[in-house]
């Protein structure tokens, strides 16, 4: 099948869709002779199989680990466990740091009068380093 029709199917940009062939994420698809990529439903389990991950958080470093866990039929459950669980934890370490940040900000937004003074805490505490 053609790019598009890939496209169609998967809800991946064609863009998106090169991006991965030309990273190696997934494998390359086979050229007609016009040139032109031809894709078979093993792409489209590819591609799918990374745009659910992506949606999990997975960046595409640990996508390409994780599809080539899919394919490995000597995996074990529990090496694909610890690495969803280490992922965990890195969101859980982000949620915590962004919820500092969301603190600081509030405290700023009530401190600053926001009226037609030049005088802005936000400022004098990004002058400081906050």
């Amino acid at each position: 099948m053609k790019i598009g029709q890939v496209s169609e199917i998967t809800g991946l940009t064609t863009k998106t869709i090169r991006f991965y062939e030309e990273r190696q994420i997934i494998s390359p698809p086979k050229r007609t002779i016009n040139g032109y990529r031809f894709y078979t439903d093993e792409h489209v389990r590819e591609l799918s199989f990374i745009s659910n991950a992506r949606k999990a958080g997975f960046s595409l470093d640990e996508c390409q680990y994780l599809l080539s866990l899919e394919k490995d039929t000597h995996r074990r459950s529990e090496s694909v466990r610890q690495f969803a669980s280490d992922k965990l934890l890195d969101v859980q370490n982000q949620i915590e740091a962004l919820k500092k940040v969301e603190k600081r900000l509030a405290e700023w937004i009530k401190a600053c009068p926001g009226n037609e003074q030049s005088y802005c805490p936000i400022i004098n505490k990004l002058k400081k380093g906050g």
